[in-house]
């Protein structure tokens, strides 16, 4: 039997409290996310297809068995019993989809559909507030205009 000082006990409780827990999990099957409440109040979405573990198994994982969903290792795993499949917890609330191999190819990915989505965006505010951003003219274009 391991035995514990006061003070060892009090530091773990400490350190436990610095990690962040699930404290339920729902799969939303319209939106394909995995939502998930934390026991500090936060609560967040992550799209399926992000995730790293599912990818790796022989076929994607059907609604079905995305919907049966039990917290693990007092809030630390999010497990999918019909898939005998564990994700943790911390690293989705962190951002960390898979390995960091995995978030690059994400990063690399998705890159492009940022920079459009930024674009519009941008363009979509500066129509509403009048503000769109003009286009330089070049001495060229400056010269012809004042000929016409």
């Amino acid at each position: 039997m391991v035995v514990f000082t006061c003070e060892e006990y009090e530091a773990a409780g400490r350190a436990g409290e610095k990690i962040p827990v699930a404290v339920a999990a729902h799969y939303n099957r319209t939106s394909r996310k995995l939502e998930i409440s934390y026991a500090h109040g936060v609560d967040i979405a992550v799209p399926i297809v992000l995730i790293q573990e599912f990818h790796f198994m022989e076929s994607w994982p059907t609604p079905t068995q995305l919907a049966r969903i039990e917290i693990w290792g007092a809030g630390s795993s999010i497990y999918f019993p019909r898939l005998d499949e564990a994700v943790w917890a911390p690293g989705l609330l962190n951002g960390a989809y898979g390995s960091k191999i995995w978030m690059e190819d994400i990063t690399r990915a998705t890159s492009a559909l940022r920079a459009r989505a930024r674009a519009r965006i941008i363009r979509e505010k500066g129509r509403q507030t009048g503000l769109l951003r003009q286009r330089s003219a070049t001495p060229l274009e400056m010269e012809l205009e004042r000929t016409v």
